[in-house]
C-alpha cells in the first residue's frame, strides 16, 4: 500500500456511512446530507472520492461553493445547464427527461456541493441552496454538501433543517486509532524515517496533514533511512520552516534554477526537532 492509497482509504469508514446515508436518502423525503468538519479534515478529498465512486453507478454532478451562483436559483440553473449539455437535445425539461430515465431503475442524480462556506456571498448562496433543495424534492435528486465547522453558523440552517436528512460532524479530522496504527509505520517507512514518536508528538500526528508535513519535512523517499531518534514534541514553527525550505528547494531543482539565496536556506532540514 502506498501513502497516496492510504490517504484515500482512510475515509473508508466515513465513506461507508456516506453510502448508507445515500441509500437512506433514496427513501427519504428530505433530500440533503451535510458533512461538517474542521479545516484540513479531508472534506474535499472525501467529496471528490465519493463523487467519483457515485459516477460509476449513476448520474453524478460535483459542484463547489466558491463558484458564482446568482440568487435565488443559481444552483438550479447550473444543474439544468450541465444536464442540457450532457443529454441528447430535447424540447422538454432535461430534469423531467432524467426523472423518466431514473425512476424505472430506482436511481437518483447525486449532486455533491463541496465547501459551501467558500461562497463570497453566503446569504445569497444560502437562498440558492434552499430553493435548490426544495426543487430537488420534486425530482429524483439527492444532495450531499460539506461545510467548514466554524462557518456553519453563518448559515441560517435551522430555517431549512426540514430539507436535511442527516448531518455528520467531526468524523474526518483525525485518524481513528485503527487507521493511525496502520498509517504511522506506513508513512515512516515510505519516507525512510527511523524514529520513535512519543508523548505530545505521538498525539499530534493523529492529524493526517501534520503527519504528512512531518514526513515530507524530515524524510526522504529516496536514499538512506534518516535516523531521528526519540521525538517527544513537534515544534510547529520549526516544522513548517523546514517544510517550506524543502518545497522551495524542490521547486528550484525542478525548474533548474541556480539561486544561492534559496539553496542556502535548505540546511534548516538538518535541525533537530525533538527535545
Amino acid at each position: 500500500i502506498e501513502v497516496k492509497d492510504l490517504f484515500i482509504s482512510r475515509f473508508s469508514i466515513v465513506y461507508s456511512k456516506l453510502n448508507n446515508v445515500l441509500t437512506q436518502l433514496e427513501k427519504a423525503a428530505r433530500p440533503c446530507f451535510v458533512i461538517i468538519d474542521r479545516a484540513g479534515g479531508g472534506k474535499t478529498s472525501l467529496m471528490c472520492d465519493a463523487a467519483i465512486n457515485s459516477a460509476t453507478a449513476g448520474p453524478t454532478i460535483l459542484l463547489f461553493g466558491k463558484e458564482d451562483y446568482q440568487a435565488p436559483d443559481g444552483l438550479i440553473k447550473r444543474i439544468k445547464e450541465i444536464l442540457t449539455e450532457a443529454m441528447a437535445p430535447t424540447e422538454s425539461d432535461p430534469l423531467e427527461e432524467l426523472d423518466k430515465l431514473l425512476k424505472p431503475n430506482g436511481t437518483f442524480l447525486n449532486v455533491f456541493i463541496d465547501a459551501i462556506n467558500e461562497s463570497r456571498r453566503i446569504p445569497d448562496f444560502e437562498m440558492c441552496i434552499v430553493s435548490f433543495l426544495e426543487w430537488s424534492r420534486q425530482h429524483r435528486i439527492r444532495v450531499t454538501m460539506s461545510c467548514r465547522d466554524i462557518y456553519w453558523e453563518f448559515f441560517e440552517h435551522d430555517k431549512w433543517a426540514h430539507l436535511v436528512h442527516e448531518i455528520k460532524e467531526n468524523e474526518l479530522y483525525q485518524f481513528s486509532s485503527d487507521e493511525y496504527s496502520k498509517a504511522l509505520p506506513l508513512y515512516l517507512n515510505h519516507f525512510n524515517i527511523k524514529c520513535e514518536l512519543t508523548e505530545d508528538a505521538l498525539v499530534a500526528c493523529h492529524h493526517p496533514l501534520l503527519l504528512r508535513f512531518f514526513c515530507e519535512a524530515y524524510g526522504n523517499e529516496k536514499g538512506d533511512p534518516k535516523p531521528l531518534g526519540v521525538i517527544r514534541d513537534i515544534r510547529l514553527k520549526l516544522l513548517f520552516d523546514v517544510y517550506y525550505d524543502r518545497k522551495v528547494d524542490q521547486i528550484r531543482r525542478f525548474l533548474k534554477h541556480r539561486n544561492p539565496d534559496l539553496s542556502s536556506r535548505f540546511p534548516n532540514s538538518k535541525k533537530v526537532i525533538h527535545s
